[in-house]
């Protein structure tokens, strides 16, 4: 009873430090996409992960200015892309390679990467939130992996309210580390779909199990 309650012991305790060496490393990815932007250059597409503020505006901007001729709006219907080319008065050299199906980060990253593949691209340049972005650009460069494809990395500028340094701070941290939960709900994600060829259903992604592990885990 006592060798079988040391086994127990030494593997609980070889994996909860297995676990803060994962974390650890995982903490130092994040501080280091998130606190160090590197110099833009120019590329085949622009890429957009929709949902959050200025994501979009950020992708246009980019195309007009000249740092791409495709564009890559994850999801978003054709009809729309058009409107906002007029919109955002692109050139008539730019292009859109339409991507309507996405739901998650992980289905942006695995849908946005078919299409480089398929269409042949050589460099793209990344547009989300810039807390969003380390989980993003994990999970477009894993499915890229072997394609020897850069991704360079591009947030919008958020007006932010008035704060202290400290406050502002925490604040940031506190994103992160949701973010840095979130990473493993999509590295479930991938691993489903690695294993079975299919996605993970919505009603798995939305049960009560699962968002009530996240409520928990997710800093308020």
């Amino acid at each position: 009873m006592k060798s079988v309650l040391k086994r127990f012991i030494f593997l609980l305790r070889n994996f909860l430090f297995f676990l803060f060496c994962i974390t650890f490393l995982q903490a130092i990815y994040y501080h280091y996409i998130y606190y160090l932007p590197q110099p833009l250059e120019q590329a085949d597409a622009v890429v957009v992960f929709y949902g959050g503020k200025g994501r979009a505006a950020k992708g246009y901007e980019l195309l007009n200015l000249g740092y791409a001729k495709f564009g890559i709006f994850s999801p978003a219907k054709e009809e729309k892309l058009y409107k906002e080319k007029n919109r955002y008065e692109l050139g008539a050299d730019v292009s859109f390679l339409v991507e309507t199906k996405a739901r998650t980060t992980y289905e942006n990253a695995l849908y946005t990467s078919n299409i480089i593949t398929s269409t042949g691209l050589s460099s793209v340049i990344l547009v989300t939130s810039r807390s969003h972005m380390p989980r993003s650009y994990f999970l477009l460069k894993c499915l890229l992996i072997g394609k020897n494809i850069p991704i360079q990395r591009v947030w919008p500028a958020v007006k932010q309210k008035p704060m202290q340094a400290r406050a502002r701070f925490m604040r940031n941290e506190k994103a992160l580390l949701n973010e840095m939960t979130q990473l493993w709900g999509s590295l479930i994600e991938l691993g489903y779909h690695k294993l079975t060829g299919k996605l993970l259903d919505r009603s798995f992604r939305s049960s009560k199990i699962i968002r009530r592990m996240e409520d928990t885990i997710r800093l308020k």
